[in-house]
């Protein structure tokens, strides 16, 4: 899947869906490098198609298709599979048998029912706030890292300020442990008794100096073992869930992205090079990308290429083109040119005006 493919899904789920602007249709997907174009965008935003990212590493959980059709195929493949390998230990499994049994997994977990179950599961429809329980997180908090304000990671008791107060010894209560730790009030009354009482050892009285006792905790000595930070080794930036088609945010970073990634396509171009090139045709309903192949004629000083360009020879051929007899020639800004091809000529008098692509431009919707 690439950035083409992806417009090309797009413009499939239109025609299958009948989006509109006054009929929406909502697509939650994750927010992959192939889906981040800012040519789908503004596909989607044309034909009424809503696009809902999810956050990252966590399509298996909210992804409806994930969760009750792509996670059972796979078991249910992988059933077939067991079951093949049982009933026929001396064969083994080539690439030549899996397209049958994908599609005998396929059929069985493939159906409204599974469909619906999945936007149940993830909590999407019916809406669910509270579908995933605490410990679905627990595993995140190994490695759950502090904010970097946070460096003390010890409890209140031993993070709080000694005050005179906390300074202060406990009262000494009487008990059966001794009489050191009797009160001298208690030794009064007891010496007013007739019984002659034993003279209490006299303690030293705790001073300002002292230590004052903490109460500190297991964790408090060891921390529960956690993983470190990884080292950033990559300056990428952050991705976040969005709404693809309604953040401007968004779409202003897929543009300035576009635009430095054609400009330096298009910086590659030279004078005779053969180039790729996209443009949107407009129809009356609905607009299309469209592709042809260019070649370089001049550069002009504003940045823009002057080509001339070539026409398929045939819609099944999509590695042979020609010059028209009208020549077709025109400006085009360097962002509508994706790259530069690779071409060979015709080796006869009767194939000199053909050119053929290497390879062949399969994946493009040429003209």
């Amino acid at each position: 899947m690439d950035h083409e493919c992806f417009v090309q899904t797009l413009e499939h789920l239109h025609k299958v869906s009948y989006s509109s602007m006054e009929n929406k249709i909502l697509l939650i997907m994750d927010n992959a490098e192939c889906h981040m174009s800012i040519h789908a965008a503004e596909y989607a935003i044309q034909h009424g198609i809503v696009i809902v990212t999810l956050p990252p590493h966590t399509t298996a959980k909210l992804q409806p298709l994930d969760v009750s059709v792509f996670g059972p195929f796979k078991s249910v493949l992988r059933s077939i599979q067991d079951d093949f390998k049982l009933s026929n230990t001396h064969v083994p499994i080539t690439e030549h048998m899996l397209p049958e049994m994908a599609c005998k997994a396929w059929d069985k977990v493939c159906n409204v029912t599974n469909i619906t179950n999945g936007f149940r599961a993830t909590g999407i429809f019916p809406v669910n706030r509270n579908i995933f329980p605490d410990d679905a997180f627990a595993g995140a908090e190994v490695t759950e890292q502090a904010p970097p304000d946070d460096d003390d990671d010890l409890p209140q008791t031993l993070a709080a300020p000694l005050t005179p107060s906390s300074l202060e010894p406990d009262q000494p209560q009487p008990g059966p442990s001794g009489i050191g730790r009797m009160s001298p009030a208690f030794f009064a009354s007891a010496a007013s008794t007739p019984e002659a009482a034993p003279q209490p050892r006299q303690t030293p009285t705790p001073t300002a100096s002292s230590p004052p006792i903490l109460d500190v905790t297991p964790e408090a000595v060891q921390p529960y073992p956690k993983a470190p930070p990884r080292p950033a080794a990559r300056g990428r930036k952050k991705i976040r869930a969005c709404i693809l088609t309604e953040d401007e945010e968004a779409l202003d970073q897929l543009r300035e992205k576009e635009k430095k990634e054609s400009s330096q396509r298009g910086e590659e171009a030279e004078v005779g090079d053969f180039v790729l090139v996209q443009l949107v045709f407009k129809g009356k309903r609905s607009e299309e990308l469209v592709h042809f192949v260019a070649k370089v004629i001049s550069l002009e000083e504003d940045g823009r290429l002057q080509l001339d360009f070539l026409r398929i020879k045939s819609p099944l051929l999509k590695d042979t083109f020609h010059f028209p007899a009208i020549g077709d020639v025109d400006s085009v800004d360097r962002s509508r040119v994706l790259g530069v091809l690779t071409v060979s000529t015709g080796t006869t008098q009767r194939q000199a005006n053909l050119i053929k692509v290497l390879p062949p431009l399969r994946d493009f919707n040429m003209h």
